[in-house]
């Protein structure tokens, strides 16, 4: 059971009363890949793939910054053509958006990219503080 926040919900379009069945998983840089293998055993597969009630929701594996320069902030991996499109409308205010194709059908919405890391800290300050407390700095 996972209790989102009011903001988090509405972002995701499972604001209404009730519950809505969602998918969890842990996302791992690139470069993490060989720990990955190593330490973290698979998890079960609990709902079917292709469940159109299911949201699945990507969390990242880290908070911490990377050392070099050359930084993006990440916002948000989404698989929703609409809410990718809604989500860099509202981002533009905060900066240049950037989106990826990903694994698995999801698109990263990221900010920059910012020559230094101060300027990075800063897009990151103010996304954090518009409610996106899982925004995270990355290397491009």
């Amino acid at each position: 059971i996972i209790d989102l926040s009011r903001r988090s919900a509405q972002l995701l379009g499972v604001d209404t009363v009730g519950l809505a069945k969602v998918r969890v998983r842990r996302v791992f840089p690139a470069d993490a890949a060989a720990v990955r293998a190593e330490t973290v055993p698979k998890p079960p597969k609990i709902l079917p793939e292709t469940d159109p009630d299911v949201t699945i929701i990507d969390l990242p594996a880290s908070n911490s910054a990377p050392a070099a320069p050359g930084f993006m902030v990440q916002v948000a991996a989404l698989s929703d053509p609409g809410r990718i499109s809604w989500l860099k409308g509202f981002l533009a205010a905060y900066g240049p958006v950037v989106t990826q194709p990903g694994p698995a059908g999801l698109t990263r919405i990221r900010l920059g990219p910012y020559a230094s890391q101060a300027a990075a800290d800063t897009a990151l300050a103010q996304l954090r503080a518009a409610g996106y407390a899982d925004a995270r700095l990355v290397k491009p």
